[in-house]
C-alpha cells in the first residue's frame, strides 16, 4: 500500500461526536500548536494552526529594456561582418561541433 507519510494533528471533534476537519502534515515538529474553536452552525469546525514558518516572499527579477538608440551600430556592423569572413574563411578546417561552438562562443 501506498502511503504519504502524513500524520493526522487534528484529533477533536468538529462536529458533535465527530472528527470532520482533518489536518495532517508530513512533518509535524513544525506545528507550534493546534486547536478546535467554536465555529457557526452545529459545526465546530475552525481549525487554527500555529506552525514554526515563515512567508517565503519570491521576488520577480527586474526586468531588462534594451535601449537600442544608444547601441554602437557601426561597431556591430564592423564586428558581424569581420566574424563573418573569418569564420567562413576557416570553417572546412574545423569540425562541425567546433563550428557550433565558435558560433555560440563569439
Amino acid at each position: 500500500m501506498l502511503t504519504a507519510q502524513l500524520q493526522q494533528l487534528q484529533r477533536e471533534n468538529t462536529r458533535e461526536d465527530a472528527v470532520l476537519y482533518l489536518f495532517c502534515m508530513n512533518n509535524p515538529s513544525l506545528v507550534k500548536a493546534i486547536d478546535t474553536i467554536p465555529g457557526i452552525s452545529d459545526h465546530d469546525g475552525i481549525i487554527l494552526v500555529d506552525m514554526y514558518l515563515k512567508a517565503q516572499i519570491n521576488k520577480k527579477p527586474q526586468r531588462s529594456v534594451p535601449v537600442w538608440s544608444t547601441a554602437y551600430w557601426e561597431a556591430m556592423k564592423i564586428g558581424t561582418t569581420d566574424f563573418c569572413k573569418e569564420f567562413l574563411h576557416s570553417c572546412e578546417d574545423r569540425s562541425v561541433d567546433a563550428n557550433w561552438k565558435l558560433f555560440w562562443i563569439t
